[in-house]
């Protein structure tokens, strides 16, 4: 969730609370003001009844007589206080029942004292109430939501916009280039993260360039004596007077030198490859990779007797530096074939959905699948292994975002290899063959 949603959310979350907080207290409030105005009336009806009562020498209170006003003649001596209470009765013409407001009291006319029941209809004035509310309700929820967008539109537009600049420039950048996003803002905040940002990449680009002349003078110094010892020792080889041992010594330090020689080649493809320095992007064919990769390796796969099966439903174009995708392909054929059965093994090679997959038989595997993409991870004892072949696979396929997936078939006896050339790929298992 972005930080703006989640800064809203909360905001409406909170809000949401006081409001219907905020509507109960108006309702309640208008409630009681209209309930004092009934009283305050029916107190003005029991005075004008007095009033009048005095005024007019011939007065019947009896005449008075109606369904808001009940009298009853009452003994002199009956005190009753004025009493203020909502009852319901039933209208007969709308044949429901309604709330009313009524005031019981006492007072004399004539010489005689009477129990009056004033009672005066809250239908009107509920409905007033209603209406009220229902204006209330509609203003606030209309000042809520028109602050809601107007805080989002100047949150996203104006106070996070450096943010969001600050966010882009570091996304665009890479180890050895350069991070300028140059915001104007009088936010402390942004100012500090900019100014953090700047000493972070500085670091980033200094260490970067130490260490890369690091590798390239550490592999150019390495390269000469294992050129000169491997040279030597073929000269020494062509010696007719070494004994056999001799020989042995001298094979052994061959052999070490060409896999110290292939180990320095593929630390430093890894390191060019981590640091993203293969930018030659060109649209490349997978079939035509893998079918020129299957002829060079042809003497490989005619030696071990492994039969080669081919299905491909269509072509994946790769968008990839050409060097990286032979060498990409080239590691998973190279490990199918020397993984797999000594004499008369298979290798599939499939191209389905927009995938490619690869099948070889091969030993039961002693480790996890996610295990064999470690660096220096070896199954096989053999000694031309250096263990960096999937490794190098697996961060060529990190900087393109493809997804590269391995899993052994007990039932088959079949190493699996799937890459998914989609940046958001699905999390699924990987499917059988």
């Amino acid at each position: 969730m972005k930080l703006l949603n989640r800064t809203a959310s909360i905001y409406l979350l909170l809000n949401i609370p006081i409001i219907i907080i905020t509507m109960i207290i108006v309702y309640f409030s208008i409630r009681h003001y209209n309930q004092k105005h009934v009283e305050n009336s029916l107190i003005e009806e029991k005075e004008l009844i007095k009033v009048r009562s005095e005024k007019i020498k011939h007065y019947f209170i009896e005449d008075e007589l109606s369904d808001e006003l009940i009298i009853e003649k009452i003994n002199s001596n009956e005190i009753i206080k004025d009493h203020f209470s909502t009852i319901l009765l039933f209208d007969s013409l709308e044949n429901k029942m309604k709330p009313y407001r009524q005031l019981e009291t006492s007072q004399f006319i004539a010489n005689k004292k009477y129990r009056f029941l004033i009672r005066k209809s809250l239908v009107e004035n509920s409905t007033l109430l209603y209406s009220i509310g229902i204006s209330v309700f509609i203003l606030i929820l209309f000042l809520f939501i028109t602050s809601f967008l107007l805080n989002r539109i100047i949150l996203s537009k104006k106070t996070w916009f450096p943010f969001y600049t600050l966010l882009s420039a570091l996304k665009k950048f890479k180890a050895g280039g350069s991070y300028s996003p140059n915001i104007q803002t009088r936010i402390e905040e942004f100012n500090e993260l900019d100014n953090t940002l700047k000493e972070m990449t500085n670091k980033i680009n200094k260490d970067f360039f130490i260490y890369k002349e690091f590798i390239d003078i550490v592999s150019h110094e390495y390269q000469t004596p294992l050129a000169v010892i491997g040279n030597n020792a073929e000269l020494l080889l062509q010696n007719a007077t070494l004994e056999e041992e001799d020989f042995k010594s001298l094979a052994e330090i061959i052999e070490y030198t060409r896999k110290l020689n292939r180990l320095n080649k593929s630390l430093l493809l890894l390191s060019r490859i981590d640091n993203q320095q293969f930018t030659d992007t060109q649209k490349v064919s997978v079939i035509n990779t893998i079918k020129n990769l299957l002829q060079e390796k042809k003497y490989q796969i005619e030696h071990k007797e492994i039969d080669v099966k081919l299905a491909f439903e269509d072509d994946i174009i790769l968008n990839i530096d050409p060097v990286l995708v032979d060498i990409l392909f080239g590691n998973l054929l190279q490990n199918a074939i020397r993984h797999n059965h000594k004499k008369g093994g298979n290798i599939t090679i499939e191209i389905r959905k927009g995938n490619f997959h690869m099948y070889n038989l091969g030993e039961v595997p002693k480790h996890d699948n996610d295990e064999i993409f470690l660096k220096f991870f070896k199954e096989s004892s053999t000694k031309r292994s250096i263990g960096l072949g999937l490794s190098i696979v697996k961060s060529i396929c990190q900087q393109y975002h493809y997804n590269v997936m391995y899993e052994f078939n007990p039932k088959t006896k079949e190493h699996h290899f799937l890459i998914r050339f989609k940046e958001n790929y699905p999390n699924q298992t990987m499917p059988l063959k």
